[in-house]
C-alpha cells in the first residue's frame, strides 16, 4: 500500500489546472479527464444528470475509475455511487474495504459498503460471478442505471490471451464489451482503452493511496499471462497489439450481432409462457452464422441460461431444423408445430422444486420471476398437466409439453395455482404471479413488438418477457 496521504480531486472537467511549465500543456489528470470522457460517452447515451455506480476494490484502477467518473458526474449535474465491496477471499479483505470507503467518502463520493455472503472456496469464475451480481443489485436498488467497472487495456490484453489458449474464434477474442446488459443494469467498461500507468498517474497527482492485491501476483493464469507480458503500464506494443485484435474483433462481432439481430426480429417470436415461435424458413435460408446466432439467442433464453450458449451444440440442431426434424439442444426441445417451429424447455431439465422464502420472492429455474405467499413450494406442472388441461381452458389450449414445464405452486401436495396462465385454484390464498424473465435478453439491441403494433426499446416495461425479438399472443395448440 502506498503511504501517500489523500487529498481531493475536484478538477473542472474541460479546465483542469495547467502545468506549471508555462507552456499551457495539459496535465496528466486533464488528458485522462478527456480520454475518460470520451470513453464514456462513446458508451451512451445517458440520462441528463447521469446516476453512475462504480465497482470499487481499493486497488489503483478502480479508485483511478471512482475519480473520473465522479468528475464526469459533477459536471452534469449527476451523481456517483461507490459499491466497496468485501469479497472475504483473503483475511484482510474487510479492513482494506473499509479503507477504501474512508478514502472515497474523505473526497465526497457516496458510499455503499457491501459483502459477499459467506462460502467456502470457489472457482474464480464462479466468485467473479457473484462478485458481479452483488454489485449489479445493489447499483439497480440506489436507482442507478449504469455499473461502472474498472478494467483497462491491460486487463483487455489478458483476457485475449486467455480466450485464446481456451480455443475463442473471433466473437471470443473481442473480448470485454465496453457496455453490456446485465439484468436491471447497464455494465459500462470506459478505462478499455487506457493503460495501467495511466490511472496510477491520475491518483499520483490527487495524493491518493492505494492498495495492491497480493493475489494478482498469484500463479493463475492470468498472474503468469500478466508477468509473460511484462508491461505494467499497459503502453508496450504487446498489450497495445492484442488490444488491437480485441477492437478488430469487435467489430465483426457487432457486424454479425446486427444479422443475427435482424433475423431474430423476423424469425422468432418470443411468447410469455417461456417458449417461442421460430419461423423455421426463415431461419433456415439465412446465413450459417446468421441462423446459427439467432438460434443459439433463443436457446440461452428459453434454457434459462447466464451464459452463451456453445456454438458446438447448435450446429446439430440446426442441421435437424433445416432437414424438418425434431431435436433438443441446451435443456430445450424444438419441434415443428401450428404456426411454427417451437423451441421449449425440455421437461427433464427443468429445476427441482423450491420453497418460497420469507420475502415471497423467487427465480425458479433461471427465468421464472415467481411471487406467492411463504411456504409455498415451485415447481414444473410436470404429471399434473393432463388433469389440468381437462379442468382449465388456458392449458387447454397449450402444447402438453410446454404446459407441464411451467412453474406450479402447490401446498404440500396439493397444486395451488399456475399463475403463468391465470389458473388459481378455490384455496388460493394471497398475490401469487410469475413472469418469464431469463437471465440474459435474446437480443439487447433489438426492438421488442407487442401486441397492437406498439413497440418498446430494451428493457421496456413488460412483466411477462424478455426483451428482444417479438413478444406474441398466448400460444395455441
Amino acid at each position: 500500500m502506498r503511504g501517500v496521504p489523500p487529498a481531493r480531486l475536484r478538477l473542472p472537467y474541460r479546465h483542469a489546472c495547467r502545468c506549471a511549465r508555462g507552456d499551457g500543456a495539459r496535465t496528466v489528470t486533464e488528458r485522462l479527464l478527456t480520454a475518460f470522457a470520451e470513453a464514456l460517452e462513446a458508451c451512451g447515451p445517458f440520462e441528463p444528470r447521469p446516476a453512475l455506480a462504480v465497482g470499487v476494490s481499493g486497488g489503483p484502477d478502480s479508485l483511478a475509475l471512482a475519480q473520473l467518473a465522479d468528475t464526469w458526474a459533477a459536471a452534469r449535474g449527476g451523481r456517483v455511487l461507490a459499491l466497496v465491496l468485501d469479497h472475504g477471499v483473503r483475511p484482510a479483505a474487510a479492513t482494506e474495504a473499509a479503507l477504501a470507503a474512508s478514502w472515497l467518502a474523505a473526497r465526497g463520493i457516496a458510499v455503499r459498503r457491501l459483502a459477499l455472503p459467506p462460502a467456502g472456496p470457489r472457482p474464480a469464475e464462479t466468485l467473479r460471478a457473484e462478485r458481479l451480481a452483488v454489485l449489479a443489485d445493489a447499483a439497480a436498488e440506489a436507482g442507478c442505471l449504469h455499473l461502472l467497472l474498472a478494467h483497462h487495456r491491460g486487463d483487455q490484453a489478458e483476457t485475449v490471451l486467455v480466450r485464446a489458449l481456451r480455443g475463442s474464434h473471433a466473437a471470443g477474442l473481442a473480448a470485454m464489451a465496453p457496455s453490456r446488459a446485465a439484468g436491471r443494469v447497464r455494465l459500462v467498461r470506459p478505462l478499455l482503452g487506457l493503460g495501467a500507468g495511466a490511472l496510477r498517474d491520475v491518483l499520483r497527482a490527487a495524493g491518493q493511496p492505494w492498495i495492491e492485491d497480493p493475489s494478482n501476483a498469484a500463479g493463475s493464469v492470468r498472474a503468469r499471462l500478466r508477468a509473460a507480458l511484462a508491461d505494467q503500464t499497459g503502453e508496450g506494443v504487446g498489450v497495445r497489439a492484442l488490444a488491437g485484435v480485441a477492437l478488430a474483433a469487435a467489430v465483426a462481432r457487432a457486424a454479425a450481432a446486427e444479422l443475427r439481430d435482424r433475423l431474430l426480429a423476423e424469425a422468432v417470436v418470443l411468447l410469455p409462457q417461456g417458449c417461442a415461435r421460430i419461423d423455421a424458413g426463415r431461419l433456415a435460408a439465412a446465413a450459417d452464422t446468421a441462423a446459427a446466432a439467432a438460434l443459439a439467442a433463443v436457446l440461452r433464453a428459453v434454457g434459462g441460461h447466464a451464459q452463451p450458449v456453445r456454438a458446438a451444440r447448435v450446429v446439430g440442431l440446426l442441421a435437424r431444423l433445416r432437414a424438418g426434424r425434431a431435436g433438443s439442444a441446451a435443456g430445450c426441445l424444438l419441434r415443428p408445430g401450428r404456426g411454427g417451429w417451437l423451441v421449449c424447455r425440455e421437461p427433464a431439465a427443468v429445476a427441482a422444486a423450491a420453497t418460497v422464502p420469507s420475502d415471497g420472492r423467487l427465480c425458479w429455474d433461471g427465468r421464472w420471476q415467481v411471487e406467492a405467499p411463504a411456504g409455498l413450494t415451485v415447481g414444473p406442472v410436470g404429471a399434473a398437466a393432463a388433469a389440468l388441461a381437462r379442468a382449465d381452458r388456458q392449458a387447454r389450449g397449450l402444447p402438453r409439453v410446454v404446459l407441464a414445464t411451467l412453474p406450479a405452486l402447490r401446498d404440500g401436495a396439493t397444486l395451488v395455482a399456475v399463475p403463468a396462465i391465470g389458473y388459481h385454484s378455490a384455496r388460493t390464498g394471497g398475490a401469487m404471479r410469475a413472469a418469464f424473465r431469463p437471465p440474459q435478453p435474446v437480443s439487447a439491441s433489438a426492438m421488442l413488438r407487442v401486441p397492437g403494433g406498439s413497440a418498446l426499446a430494451p428493457g421496456g416495461a413488460i412483466p411477462s418477457c424478455s426483451h428482444g425479438a417479438r413478444l406474441g399472443a398466448p400460444l395455441r395448440g
